[in-house]
């Protein structure tokens, strides 16, 4: 027997895509200044304890990026789901 496919409704895809799309919005916008404030943090200790201050940077822009884009990601869907406002009332 065939199982019915469940069919994601609009609002709930709308909420992700939006999400998705203000976290890479975030992240394109801010991660340049905090990829360049710590990049020469990265790229010394590196050098210093693996002798690999050259290959650092480059991984270094990915971490921070996805890390970035995937916290704004996860703010971002609390705040569009009502996330805050569910916490806001238990906590008070």
């Amino acid at each position: 027997m065939k199982q019915p496919q469940s069919k994601t409704p609009f609002l709930e895809r709308f909420q992700n895509w939006s999400a998705s799309l203000g976290a890479l919005l975030f992240a394109f916008f801010v991660h340049p200044f905090a990829y360049g404030a710590s990049v020469g943090f990265v790229a010394e200790f590196g050098e210093q304890h693996y002798g690999l201050g050259w290959a650092l940077p480059p991984i270094w822009w990915l971490v921070t990026f996805v890390g970035m884009a995937a916290a704004a990601a996860v703010i971002l869907k609390v705040i569009a789901t009502g996330g805050v406002i569910t916490a806001i009332r238990r906590f008070t």
